[in-house]
């Protein structure tokens, strides 16, 4: 789903649930639901309901046969309708919101969001292109498609600027966390407590972590062997339980199991990576950029959300129906 695309870089960990047990960090950036002032989409005057635009116009020839979009349309509706029908509702709803906020979205805030998004890649601007390349090819993202999504990104960012807040101490807690000590550590996420101790036991009597973790945990991280990115003990993205029980760990402990919202989990420590000496005021204003980010990011995406929730849409096709339910349920499990 490309809601907010930022928020697939802007986690605080390298790993996400593969069912809802999980580690992953518990805070963050898409039912039927036609817009509150009228249709998304306006027909034609003189339009027929119901009929394909174009649909005698061949659009493909297939061993000298015509291929014209009455016969694509039921197939694109159930590929990839739902996301598409997001997108629209989400333009119109920004839109609106700006109309009614006397904002408007300038060429200078998508250049601004196109820059968010390289600077989110790579701090090197060859490398962070190249990554952007490779991110709209594998998302299908051609020019009108990221062009409205930073156009999306921008609108919606005007919106929650006036819920920005960045205080001293959200700030102070982004320096603990990006250089104070952190530790990694491997997770092995399973459904049930009994499960848990099993597993605990077996890895304390000598079992290699990671295979147990591969063979057995319900977290993305499994492929891993559990391995997590370097957590800080004041990141409040993850479970409190975790790090709680993490900082008490030294390297090569493995402890008791511990009960997340959905699941429990155990953990290894690998290793305590220490504290980068930084003085706090020579990276002030850098890390004031990050926290409000990262706010705005949180805020963008739980105000898409909302305006899709709110959202006077009646699906009447059933093919576009079902895939909008289907990329409801998506959005609705990012974080």
């Amino acid at each position: 789903m490309l809601l907010i695309i930022l928020g697939f870089f802007a986690t605080g960990c390298g790993h996400t649930p593969r069912q809802a047990q999980s580690t992953a960090p518990t805070t963050a950036p898409s039912a039927t639901a036609g817009t509150a002032a009228g249709t998304v989409t306006g027909a034609a005057p003189g339009a027929v309901p119901g009929a394909v635009p174009g649909a005698g116009k061949p659009l493909a020839l297939l061993a000298g046969q015509n291929i014209r979009m009455d016969k694509l349309q039921p197939l694109l509706l159930e590929a990839a309708g739902g996301e598409a029908l997001i997108d629209l509702v989400l333009d119109h709803q920004i839109q609106r919101q700006l109309a009614q906020r006397a904002l408007t979205v300038t060429p200078e805030q998508i250049q601004a969001e196109r820059d968010i998004l390289l600077g989110i890649f790579s701090s090197d601007a060859d490398q962070a292109q190249r990554l952007l390349d490779e991110l709209r090819r594998r998302r299908g993202l051609g020019p009108h498609r990221f062009e409205q999504l930073l156009r999306r990104n921008a609108g919606l960012r005007q919106l929650v600027q006036p819920q920005v807040q960045v205080t001293e101490t959200a700030t102070r807690q982004a320096y603990a966390m990006a250089y104070g000590q952190r530790k990694e550590a491997r997770v092995l996420v399973v459904s049930t407590v009994r499960d848990a101790a099993e597993y605990a036991r077996r890895a304390k009597a000598g079992e290699d972590f990671a295979t147990l973790a591969r063979e057995h945990s319900t977290d993305a991280s499994a492929d891993a062997g559990g391995l997590m990115t370097p957590i800080s003990e004041e990141d409040p993205q993850y479970p409190a339980a975790v790090r709680s029980v993490l900082a008490k760990l030294e390297p090569g402990q493995i402890s008791d199991p511990i009960a997340l919202d959905q699941g429990f989990a155990v953990l290894r420590c690998e290793r305590t990576i220490p504290a980068v000496a930084v003085e706090y005021e020579s990276v002030k204003t850098e890390l004031e950029l990050g926290v409000r980010r990262r706010i705005e990011r949180m805020l963008m995406s739980q105000t898409a959300r909302a305006m899709l929730d709110e959202a006077d849409l009646t699906v009447l096709d059933p093919t576009l129906a079902e895939s909008w339910k289907q990329a409801r349920r998506l959005q609705q499990q990012q974080p």
